[in-house]
């Protein structure tokens, strides 16, 4: 599946569009710290949270990572310039691999791979 993904955050919420290559709003994700208000017209369930916190882990600061991903509570985050690893003791869950505006998103948990092409960035 390919959809073209409009994505704004700011300090006090964030906003997710996806839209068919013909313009068609396919899904809507807003959350405003609080509450995560989601609307879709596809026919498949949407994961809305996984998909913010997929999306937060890739973007945030490394800081912000660290600190919602405790290691006392069994989490390893490994991040670099190149790369972002989220670890159990199980195993791999995420790999983020950054190409210059490319986005490479491995989830191994869920068995997805999302590419990303940034268009536009402004650092958080």
């Amino acid at each position: 599946m390919q959809f073209l993904l409009v994505a704004r955050f700011d300090q006090n919420r964030l906003k997710l569009v996806g839209l068919s290559p013909t313009g068609q709003k396919l899904l809507v994700l807003d959350y405003d710290g609080d509450e995560l208000v989601q609307e879709t017209s596809l026919w498949v369930d949407v994961p809305g949270k996984e998909i913010l916190a997929v999306i937060q882990f890739a973007l945030w600061p490394g800081q912000s990572i660290n600190n919602w991903y405790p290691e006392k509570e069994g989490w390893q985050v490994d991040i670099s310039p190149e790369k972002r690893i989220l670890l159990t003791v199980a195993g791999v869950l995420l790999n983020i691999s950054y190409e210059g505006e490319k986005i490479i998103i491995d989830n191994y948990l869920h068995e997805y791979r999302v590419l990303v092409h940034m268009l536009e960035k402004t650092e958080l």
